[in-house]
């Protein structure tokens, strides 16, 4: 196992790999760097891909195709939910 860590905005719907994401000015309540989406400087989630990409497929039920959507948007900002669908599906019609 690697200790390749992933990221994913708690505001903005970014999500990537923690190595692209912009290091914070300030610590978390534990001392942690504070990690910002490199497009619109929020706050992001630090997780493992192996997490993020189980909740992703867990979701699907609820959400399909949501493993593709979240693969195109790997790297992008979308402001929420919704316009990250309303993108995705834009792009498929293309």
């Amino acid at each position: 196992m690697s200790g390749e860590q992933y990221a994913f905005g708690k505001i903005c719907m970014w999500h990537g790999p923690l190595t692209f994401a912009t290091i914070g000015d300030q610590l978390d309540e534990y001392g942690n760097p504070v990690y910002l989406c490199p497009k619109c400087g929020l706050a992001l989630v630090v997780t493992t891909p192996a997490a993020f990409w189980n909740t992703a497929r867990a979701c699907e039920k609820a959400i399909p195709d949501n493993v593709g959507m979240l693969r195109w948007s790997e790297g992008k900002c979308f402001q929420d939910f919704r316009m990250l669908q309303d993108a995705y599906r834009q792009a498929m019609e293309e």
